[in-house]
Order: structure tokens, then C-alpha cells, then sequence
């Protein structure tokens, strides 16, 4: 899970990016959501991605230093914060 907050004093959330990796860190479903028309661009899209799959290491590493399955925040770029949840599967659904 991907979560993007932009704003001076008070942040405002301007978009989100969820995507569900499968066992081969292959995504298996994606949902990007912009409150901004500006963010609907291929460029934003591709660093969601870039982003989310950079965090599948932190992800894994911070799966095995812990028996919860909500990972919180386990990575931070520019405005982004990637948050994990782990299934009982080892499905990894990720926002940004």
C-alpha cells in the first residue's frame, strides 16, 4: 500500500496505490487511485510500481522479524509511505 501526502502545514492525501504481489513478486492485482488528473500519468504510475517493488525486500525481511501480518510502515520515499500485510499464504498486498 502506497500512500502519497503532499501539502504545506497540513498534509492531504493526493492519491494511493495498492497492488497484491504473488508468490514470484509478480502483481497480481493493482489499483492506483489520484485525486489529482495531473497523477494519472504513465511516469507516476511506473514509480508507484518502482516504489512498491523496491519495498518487497524490506517486506520480506521485516516478515520474518515479526509474527504480525500488518507490517505498518516498512518504507518511506519522497511523500510515499509503503505499508505491508502478509497473508497466511504469503500473498503480500502493499499500498503506497
Amino acid at each position: 500500500y502506497l500512500e502519497e501526502r503532499r501539502g504545506l502545514g497540513k498534509k492531504m492525501a493526493s492519491g494511493y496505490y495498492f497492488v497484491i504481489v504473488g508468490h514470484g513478486d509478480n502483481p497480481l492485482f493493482e489499483l492506483e487511485n489520484s485525486t489529482k488528473t495531473s497523477d494519472k500519468s504513465d511516469d507516476k504510475k511506473s514509480l508507484n510500481q518502482f516504489v512498491a517493488h523496491a519495498a518487497l525486500d524490506l517486506v520480506d525481511e521485516a516478515t520474518w522479524q515479526t509474527g504480525n501480518l500488518y507490517l505498518k510502515t516498512v518504507d518511506k520515499f519522497n511523500d510515499s509511505t509503503v505499508t505491508g500485510f502478509v497473508t497466511a499464504s504469503r500473498i503480500l498486498p502493499c499500498a503506497t
